[in-house]
């Protein structure tokens, strides 16, 4: 009969933090943080929060937008305060990045939302230039010139996402291949 090595042997010599070998367990943080929306992606900078290669594609069908739209609303009409579920991150220690390992989807689609919001408030039935500037201010690490995404979705969405990001009238970006250096796992 064949015995499974134990937790250390499997995951090599190298670890992974927060492993409790003891339990056999890989994940054991009990820090939960509650928090808006603007200072989780505040809390990454200067660096950008990736979806890692190894997610899937972004693939919410009209039922989940929809949902979280009614949801949105509710909250708003209500005054109330929005809380879109838990976001599992991970930051490695040779990597600065943060990587998403749960909650992808909801992060990209409230990038959307918001990049929608932001261009009825450019519109010229609305006018509120400084709520475009201040949600470009979430979206984008570098603000005014929008040339780096807070969020970096998986490869193949990228092109899409970068383009629902652009304001009205900017140029297109280019979807960047993924480099030696982008977060793989």
């Amino acid at each position: 009969m064949h015995t499974p090595p134990p937790v250390a042997q499997a995951l090599g010599p190298r670890g992974l933090p927060d492993t409790d070998l003891k339990n056999e367990v890989i994940c054991t943080s009990q820090e939960v943080h509650t928090q808006p929306l603007e200072v989780f992606f505040a809390a990454a900078r200067p660096h950008q929060i990736h979806v890692p290669l190894f997610q899937r594609r972004f693939c919410w069908g009209r039922e989940q937008v929809v949902k979280l739209e009614t949801d949105v609303q509710t909250a708003a009409s209500s005054g109330s305060t929005l809380h879109v579920g838990r976001v599992l991150t991970f930051i490695g220690p040779n990597d600065p990045r943060t990587l998403i390992c749960d909650g992808q989807q909801r992060l990209v689609t409230l990038s959307l939302f918001l990049a929608a919001v932001r261009d009825v408030a450019l519109s010229s039935a609305v006018d509120l230039p400084a709520l475009a500037d201040e949600i470009d201010g979430v979206l984008f690490l570098d603000g005014g010139t929008r040339a780096k995404t807070a969020l970096v979705p998986t490869h193949e969405d990228r092109a899409p996402f970068y383009a629902a990001l652009a304001r009205p009238g900017d140029a297109p970006r280019a979807a960047v291949a993924p480099s030696a250096a982008e977060p793989a796992a």
